[in-house]
């Protein structure tokens, strides 16, 4: 999994963004939207650049026009296979949307596609080099928070401490921790064998704690997994936690 993330550039300025937001952002569409085609012509002008308050600064980004976007669109939702239904795009409005990264929410620039009989789909309107693997990166449900010192090597992260057959612990959960200089995988280890697991009746509810562990160092930029590679979102010490009992 680090192999994987071996071209992942952490200390790249921007840092790329990591959205793990489903995409495209859909609203009021009627159902999945699986496939895209054109239903009007879009506009090739290409906006002027804007300035984007990212995790790790603000900086001035250049757009891409609205036909550029949807041919992103549309060569995303090819690649995927799920059930639903074909959708066609009539027009597309310069939008400001909200995305879920994993450094916590930031606003961008979007172009929001009207679909013909109602709704519409978004999508990002910054240049894909910005981002790393836009669309395809899912948020992790092992770890469900995490937060980090800039200074002090360690992480607080928020798991569920049942063990097998929905046992609670006081003790942290028993995890392996592996780094390398773009990301950090954090993988909870099972204390029991697969088989006996299965045959445990488990709640569903998922009731997560915070648990600080020791890094080589400082988290940094680098990105946080879990052990099946899904997407950690990580705040900063200062931040909040999540609101509510876990």
């Amino acid at each position: 999994m680090i192999s994987q993330w071996s071209s992942f550039q952490a200390s790249r300025d921007p840092r790329p963004i990591l959205l793990v937001t489903a995409l495209p952002a859909q609203e009021k569409s009627g159902g999945i939207v699986i496939g895209v085609q054109l239903g009007g012509k879009l506009s090739e002008t290409v906006p002027a650049a804007s300035e984007v308050t990212l995790p790790d600064g603000v900086t001035t980004l250049p757009r891409v026009s609205a036909r550029n976007a949807f041919d992103e669109l549309r060569l995303h939702l090819d690649r995927k296979a799920a059930p639903g239904r074909m959708g066609t795009v009539v027009a597309a409005e310069s939008v400001i949307q909200e995305f879920q990264s994993d450094r916590g929410f930031v606003s961008l620039p979007a172009w929001k596609f009207q679909l013909a009989g109602g709704g519409a789909l978004v999508w990002p309107a910054l240049p894909s080099r910005f981002f790393w693997r836009l669309g395809s990166l899912s948020p992790s449900s092992t770890v469900v928070q995490a937060s980090a010192s800039r200074t002090l090597p360690q992480i607080t992260v928020w798991m569920d401490p049942r063990r097998g057959c929905g046992q609670r612990v006081t003790a942290p959960p028993n995890v392996r921790i592996t780094e390398s200089e773009n990301v950090v995988v954090i993988g909870k280890i099972a204390p029991r064998s697969r088989a006996e697991f299965s045959r445990c009746a488990m709640t569903a509810d998922l009731r997560a704690e915070a648990f600080t562990y020791e890094l080589s160092s400082p988290l940094g930029e680098r990105g946080l997994l879990d052990e099946l590679g899904n997407v950690a979102v990580v705040n900063d010490n200062n931040t909040p936690a999540l609101p509510g009992a876990f």
